[in-house]
């Protein structure tokens, strides 16, 4: 939160490689997170009761739609049920949002889902996490921990990936 208080960040995944990843950076820059997994309903409550700053929400194409086209759009991509649920959550209508993805691109996300939520923003994952810190910092402040550690995490190597990921 701006103004030297930590800032409130709730990580939205299943994947444990991303939520470890995700937190470890979240815990050198200094703020507060909550992970979150389960049915949306139940984590929705949680999301609304933790009354976070910011929103992390990794999404990805199962593995057997890499590289191919989302034939049901959104329905097709794991993670659109929990961002389905944040959007349809009148209490984290200001919450800023952003959106990780590996294998979504973000002309694949439904332009009325960009267009509806002005304080978003859509990474490339891993890829994105050398933009994760000034995206967090223009949401909800800079980073309270150190500037070393968080360059240190940026040089390590991205997590492994399916070689038939085109974007890899």
């Amino acid at each position: 939160m701006k103004g030297g208080a930590l800032a409130k960040i709730a990580i939205l995944n299943d994947e444990p490689e991303v939520v470890a990843l995700l937190s470890r950076f979240l815990t050198i820059r200094g703020d507060a997170f909550m992970k979150l997994v389960g049915e949306s309903g139940r984590v929705m409550d949680q999301v609304v009761a933790f009354s976070p700053d910011l929103l992390l929400i990794p999404i990805y194409r199962p593995p057997d739609l890499i590289g191919q086209p989302l034939p049901r759009g959104l329905q097709d991509v794991r993670g659109a049920a929990l961002l389905e649920s944040v959007l349809m959550t009148p209490e984290l209508a200001s919450v800023p949002l952003v959106i990780f993805s590996f294998s979504v691109r973000r002309d694949e996300l439904p332009l009325a889902l960009l267009q509806a939520r002005p304080k978003l923003a859509f990474l490339r994952f891993p890829e994105g996490l050398q933009e994760l810190n000034p995206v967090i910092s223009g949401f909800v402040g800079p980073a309270q921990g150190s500037t070393d550690d968080l360059q240190r995490l940026r040089s390590q190597p991205p997590l492994n990936r399916s070689p038939s990921d085109p974007s890899a």
